[in-house]
């Protein structure tokens, strides 16, 4: 995928006007109710799945490209120059980062979510327990990590968690050839320093998800018509 621009996310499309309320008036009908996730678990799920639109939506707002480049950098502790960004979502092959600022990013992110009492793990995808852009990689149990594709671009970024060294920071980047052979040699690479290393067993609990990613529905239906059963 070599376009910068961004699909407009499709749902539902509401006829009429839309007016935001703090309440629902005693002379109206609730139809569905809503229970959203936490914060973090709907960036859990966007780097699960790798939902470039809902990254363009959270860069807007944090008060756009610019500004998040500034909060990237001083929570990475990179000078800002280091993030060459285009966009939000990393969509386009102007967005370009070293591995270097990559595995900066990675531990900034887990020194930010740390006095929440979170980790780097409900955050990013966990090999063997979520699934979206890892379910068919063969990565080392444990290993949190995120992909990225474009055209004769595969990237996997993260941090194993070794018996040896401890927590070790990686970013691995492959352009110019076949996606799936780069996939399979990014596996079989993290396999064979597992091996050699050995695996933290059990993972720290500091690497560890604090509760699992659930794909349960969060709607609750408060007014059925007979079309809907009811």
């Amino acid at each position: 995928r070599q376009r910068a621009s961004v699909p407009e996310p499709q749902g539902l499309t509401i006829a009429g006007p839309v007016e935001v309320v703090s309440f629902c008036p005693p002379t109206h009908a609730s139809l569905v109710r809503h229970r959203s996730l936490t914060l973090f678990k709907i960036l859990k799920r966007m780097n699960v799945h790798s939902n470039n639109a809902m990254a363009e939506m959270f860069t807007a707002a944090l008060g756009g490209l610019p500004h998040m480049i500034q909060q990237a950098a001083r929570a990475a502790r990179v000078p800002a120059d280091d993030l060459h960004l285009i966009n939000g979502s990393g969509l386009g092959p102007q967005n370009q980062l070293s591995a270097r600022t990559v595995c900066a990013l990675f531990a900034g992110i887990q020194r930010l979510v740390t006095p929440a009492k979170l980790t780097v793990a409900d955050v990013f995808p966990v090999a063997g327990l979520d699934r979206g852009t890892i379910r068919r990689r063969q990565i080392p149990a444990y290993t949190i990590v995120k992909t990225g594709t474009l055209r004769q671009v595969a990237t996997l970024a993260g941090v194993m968690l070794t018996r040896t060294h401890g927590p070790v920071w990686f970013a691995l980047i492959n352009q110019g050839g076949n996606l799936w052979a780069f996939r399979s040699q990014q596996d079989a690479l993290l396999q064979q320093l597992m091996e050699r290393w050995g695996a933290a067993d059990p993972p720290p609990v500091s690497f560890t998800p604090t509760s699992p990613l659930t794909d349960t529905s969060r709607n609750d239906i408060l007014l059925r018509t007979k079309a809907s059963g009811g």
